[in-house]
This record gives C-alpha cells, sequence and structure tokens, in this order.
C-alpha cells in the first residue's frame, strides 16, 4: 500500500539475533533465536479481518479511466462478491458429516453387539 504521508516504507528490518547454547525441546531446533519483542508489525492482514473490502485489478490501460468507470467496476466486482456469498453451498460440508455421523453410529452399534454376544458367553 501506498504511504501519502511523503515518509518512504522501509522494506526490512534487521532483527537482534541472540545465541543459544542449549537446544530444549526440539529434535532439529536452531541454535539461532531472533528477538521478536521490538519488531514492528508486518502489515499483512488475516483476510478474515477484512471484511466489507473489495479487491479490484486493473490493466495498464484501465488507469486512465474516469471515476465513473472506476465507479462502475468497483460496484461490478461488489456485486459479484456478494452474489458469490449467497450461492455458496454447504451440501457437500453437510453430506461429510452426515456420513462421519454414519460411520460413528455403526462402529456403537458393532461395539455392542460385541459385548452383548460376550455377556452372553459368560452367563
Amino acid at each position: 500500500m501506498i504511504s501519502c504521508s511523503g515518509d518512504t516504507p522501509s522494506l526490512y528490518t534487521v532483527l537482534p539475533e541472540k545465541r543459544v547454547d542449549r537446544i530444549t525441546g526440539s529434535m532439529m531446533a536452531s541454535t539461532h533465536v531472533y528477538d521478536l519483542a521490538n519488531a514492528p508489525p508486518s502489515g499483512v492482514k488475516d483476510k478474515r479481518t477484512q471484511e466489507g473490502r473489495v479487491e479490484l485489478a486493473l490493466d495498464p490501460s484501465e488507469l486512465d479511466l474516469g471515476d465513473d468507470a472506476l465507479a462502475a467496476r468497483y460496484e461490478q466486482k461488489l456485486k459479484e462478491e456478494q452474489s458469490h456469498l449467497q450461492k455458496e453451498d454447504l451440501s457437500d460440508m453437510v453430506a461429510e458429516h452426515a456420513a462421519k455421523q454414519k460411520v460413528c453410529l455403526i462402529n456403537h452399534i458393532t461395539f455392542i453387539y460385541g459385548l452383548i454376544k460376550i455377556i452372553k458367553c459368560i452367563f
């Protein structure tokens, strides 16, 4: 994202490194540890936190479009995303869950049937 404040964003930050003599807790752990306490936030945001945001890709030839044309492209993209959310089909997830429940039920019935056989053999 371009900053309008006039300062140039830093492309990278050098993090201080700590040397660790002992490797604990992991089989293939590194002896290099970086101090992230003073590191600036990464600026990468999770898509789930960006609800209501519309991403619009433009070709270089479209950069000269007027405000009305850009607004129309934005509205078109917004309608596409909203219709996609409305059309989202959950039937495959429901079918998968029902199949798991069926398998679980069959396993329980088989287990109970086995217990009944054992009890009949005992008595």
